[in-house]
C-alpha cells in the first residue's frame, strides 16, 4: 500500500510509532532522520508522533471542506514528524533549520524531490506567524503549502504542553464556522490558548471562523 493510504488508517500514536519501524524504506528514512536530530531537543519522539496523529486526523476531516488532495498526505506526514528537528541546531529559529535539514537530507531522497520540498516548506511554516503565501521559497507551491501548514500549525498546538493531554479532535462544519472539539484527559488550557493563536491561516483558507471547545 502507498504510504499515504497506510498513514490515513492510523488511529493512535502507538500505530504510528510501530509502523514507523516496519521496514518500509520511506518510513525508515524519516525515522532515521528524526533520531539523528533527536526529534526535538525538549520534547522528543512522542511529541512528533502525537503531532503527526493530529495532523492526519485533521487532514481527513478537513479534506472535503478545504478541497485537500490525496497526494498532500505524504508531505504533511513528513513535515509533522520532522517539524522540530531543527531544535538540535537552534531552538529559537528551529523552523528554518528543520526546513534545511529536510530539504538537504540525501536519506529522504527516497521520498522524491517534490514531496521533500513540500514537506520542508510545510515544516518551515508550522509556527504561529509563518505564511507560505508571502514566502518566495514557496513560489508555485503557495496553495499546497498554505493548506498543509494551516493543518500542522493546529496539530502542533494540540500538544503545546508536551503532556499528550488531548486524546482526540473532531471537526464539525457549521454554516458560519468550523468547530473543533477536543477530547482531553485533564486541563488543556495551554492547548486551547495556543490553538486559538494558530487558527488564523485555517480560518482564511476555510473562509470561516474556527471555534474550539473541550468535550
Amino acid at each position: 500500500a502507498e504510504l499515504a493510504d497506510k498513514i490515513s488508517g492510523f488511529t493512535g500514536v502507538s500505530d504510528i510509532r510501530n509502523s514507523m519501524k516496519d521496514g518500509k524504506d520511506e518510513v525508515l528514512a524519516m525515522w532515521r532522520v528524526g533520531e539523528r536530530y533527536r526529534w526535538c531537543v525538549s520534547c522528543g519522539e512522542l511529541h512528533a508522533s502525537y503531532v503527526t496523529m493530529f495532523a492526519i486526523k485533521l487532514f481527513e476531516q478537513l479534506r472535503d471542506i478545504l478541497g485537500l488532495r490525496e497526494e498532500w498526505m505524504k508531505p504533511l506526514m513528513v513535515a509533522s514528524l520532522l517539524h522540530d528537528v531543527g531544535t538540535s541546531i537552534d531552538e529559537f529559529n528551529h523552523n528554518e533549520h528543520s526546513y534545511k535539514i529536510i530539504l538537504g537530507s540525501e536519506e529522504l531522497n527516497v521520498l522524491g524531490e517534490d514531496v521533500k520540498r513540500v514537506a520542508a516548506l510545510t515544516a518551515l511554516h508550522h509556527r504561529k506567524k509563518g505564511d507560505p503565501r508571502s514566502d518566495t521559497r514557496c513560489k508555485g507551491l503557495e496553495d499546497t503549502v498554505a493548506h498543509l501548514a494551516a493543518i500542522l500549525k493546529v496539530a502542533d498546538a494540540l500538544d503545546r504542553s508536551l503532556e499528550q493531554i488531548v486524546e482526540d479532535v473532531e471537526v464539525v462544519e457549521e454554516s458560519d464556522m468550523l468547530r473543533l472539539k477536543l477530547y482531553c484527559t485533564w486541563n488543556c488550557e495551554e492547548e486551547l490558548r495556543r490553538a486559538k493563536e494558530k487558527f488564523w491561516l485555517l480560518e482564511e483558507l476555510a473562509g470561516k471562523h474556527v471555534a474550539v471547545e473541550v468535550v
